[in-house]
């Protein structure tokens, strides 16, 4: 059985190189279990070295992005260890599950070189809202400062789902495949608001 194209390893062992390419494989889970804990070991590595100027707070920020599953199945898509028609979790888990073989086939140095050529130049080309925290949490800590909490209410839709983020007498919506990325997007809308009319109040005191 050969490797997929993209994947930067292969695969001594057949039989683990069989198990990690779909969930139905024996064995699969405990790849994919394996794999999530070398992947987070190795990022957690990866951004320690090329980012040491960065406290805690920051690296975690990144590191919680990168090992999030719409990033782990845009690169097993990449790759060619996932199929287009896998869901984001079933593409991060296949990718996880290689991971894992890659552990027990090759040792920490095999797969730690094959961490470092899936996500190394994502890692070294953060951009700068890798490291702020998400609209919601960014809304959530604007408005506990001002006693109030913005209220979420989902709507599914074809394909998703729509969020209403109601904070005092405001209102914003967002649509996205998930409610997470809804409530995000009605969070952001309403952050860039309350910072607008804050903004504007400032300018008025200082004329």
């Amino acid at each position: 059985m050969e490797n997929a194209p993209g994947f930067p390893y292969e695969f001594k062992n057949a039989e683990l190189a069989a198990s990690c390419r779909t969930r139905a494989a024996d064995g699969f889970e405990r790849l994919e279990w394996l794999g999530d804990r070398v992947l987070g070991c190795a990022i957690a590595h990866l951004l320690h070295q090329h980012y040491l100027q960065h406290r805690e707070s920051k690296l975690t920020l990144s590191f919680n992005r990168l090992v999030a599953n719409t990033n782990l199945s845009k690169h097993a898509r990449l790759l060619g260890v996932a199929q287009p028609s896998d869901t984001r979790r079933r593409a991060a888990d296949i990718l996880e599950a290689h991971l894992g073989a890659v552990m027990l086939d090759g040792g920490w140095d095999a797969v730690y070189a094959c961490v470092e050529r899936i996500f190394g130049e994502q890692i070294r080309s953060l951009s700068s809202s890798s490291w702020q925290r998400d609209p919601k949490s960014r809304l959530k800590e604007y408005a506990e400062k001002r006693v109030h909490l913005p209220e979420y209410k989902y709507v599914e839709t074809d394909g998703g789902f729509s969020a209403t983020c109601s904070f005092k007498d405001k209102q914003t919506t967002g649509i996205g495949r998930n409610k997470k990325e809804a409530a995000h997007l009605a969070a952001t809308d309403m952050l860039a608001q309350l910072q607008a009319e804050e903004s504007a109040e400032q300018k008025a005191e200082e004329a």
